[in-house]
């Protein structure tokens, strides 16, 4: 047996492992008192300290009822929100290894739960369909690229994102 068959075999142990390991980082965040305290951000005024974890208990509960399309959309569009937040985090020069270990966590989720593109059509349909594809039963969207969720996870966070740095005198 494969590493990977391995992995497919106890995706859904693996997931809520990582997903548990996620708000266990937003919990030390919280208690964080280093460089990284001075991070600030929220999404309509609520702190991202209280979204990741909420984030996280959606995937636990969606993966423990067998709704994996939606799991995949979730991490699709959370690798978005991610790579903006990694980039306020360079734009800023502070990193946060709590807000990493979220990262990874999300990153490592959607490998977990990845599903091999079909390697059917040109060069410009299995790049639109690297990351994979879903299903939207609720609005009838089938066959849908994630990447498109992966972009409107970034275009969401970029819209509504209020960060900063508080410098740790100010605290």
């Amino acid at each position: 047996m494969t590493f990977w068959s391995k992995v497919q075999q106890y995706r859904t142990a693996i997931t809520i492992i990582l997903a548990a390991s996620g708000i266990g980082a937003m919990v030390l965040y919280a208690t964080c008192d280093t460089s990284c305290s001075s991070l600030k951000g929220d999404i309509f005024g609520i702190d991202l300290k209280f979204i990741g974890p909420g984030y996280m208990i959606a995937i636990i509960i969606l993966t423990l009822t067998s709704q994996i399309e939606y799991v995949r959309i979730l991490l699709s569009a959370g690798i978005g929100v991610e790579v903006y937040l990694f980039a306020f985090q360079v734009r800023e020069d502070i990193f946060c290894q709590y807000c990493l270990a979220f990262a990874a966590a999300v990153i490592l989720m959607f490998a977990v739960q990845y599903k091999l593109p079909s390697q059917e059509g040109g060069v410009l349909k299995r790049l639109l369909y690297a990351f994979g594809s879903c299903e939207i039963p609720l609005l009838g969207i089938k066959n849908l690229p994630l990447v498109i969720l992966v972009i409107l996870g970034y275009l969401a966070i970029d819209l509504t994102f209020n960060g900063g740095v508080i410098p740790l005198y100010g605290t």
